[in-house]
């Protein structure tokens, strides 16, 4: 889990995210929900979250946040279910999390005036922004953020990196990782949890060999 971890937490320093802010998680795969117990770790306020599965919602909802906070996009209008949860304005930051098009678009307008939009789900498919949702970037003055990966360096002698970061963490017991391992396999029927993953066959979130 250490690697996951590490690419969420970079994403969140990248971003410079602060305890104030209305932070949307858009994509609720293994880094989107990585990003969402993070985020509440730090204890920023305000986390909400759009996601298109009901394994998905239990998984944030162990994690910590309200049922209120999360946004089923297949069956909601994302940016009116933005407004009546209070969010008039937008946000001011939004971890891009999917890499399509679609969502990449979305979140852009989801976005308050000087807000951040961080791209970092891997790209679906080529991506080409429309006229209108390239005005909101300008007439905003939004901030496109890309991440990726995490960082084994120091920025600076006083600063520590992703890793050792999300090592301490681990250490305070301030985070529990485990709670998004969905799948447990020996290394005998491991390839079953592989074919979980290629099939699409169940719903899952990080599959784990198990050695005795």
């Amino acid at each position: 889990m250490l690697e996951p971890m590490s690419v969420a937490i970079h994403a969140i320093r990248h971003t410079e995210v602060k305890e104030t802010d209305t932070v949307v998680v858009y994509g609720l795969g293994t880094i989107g929900l990585l990003l969402v117990m993070f985020l509440l770790e730090q204890g920023v306020q305000n986390v909400v979250v759009i996601g298109n599965k009901s394994a998905q919602k239990e998984a944030v909802l162990q994690l910590g946040l309200p049922e209120s906070n999360f946004c089923n996009c297949k069956e909601t209008d994302v940016q009116d279910w933005m407004k009546k949860q209070g969010n008039r304005n937008g946000a001011d930051v939004v971890f891009e999390c999917v890499g399509k098009m679609e969502t990449l678009s979305q979140a852009i307008s989801l976005a308050t005036i000087s807000g951040k939009i961080c791209t970092v789900g891997n790209p679906d498919t080529n991506m080409t922004l429309e006229k209108d949702i390239y005005w909101k970037i300008l007439r905003n003055q939004l901030t496109i953020i890309g991440t990726w990966n995490s960082s084994f360096f120091k920025l600076c002698e006083e600063d520590i990196s992703d890793w050792e970061y999300v090592l301490a963490k681990l250490k305070e017991e301030k985070i529990s990782p485990q709670q998004l391992i969905t799948h447990r396999f020996s290394i005998e029927d491991l390839e079953q949890g592989f074919h979980i993953m290629r099939n699409k066959t169940e719903d899952y979130v990080k599959i784990m060999m198990i050695q005795d």
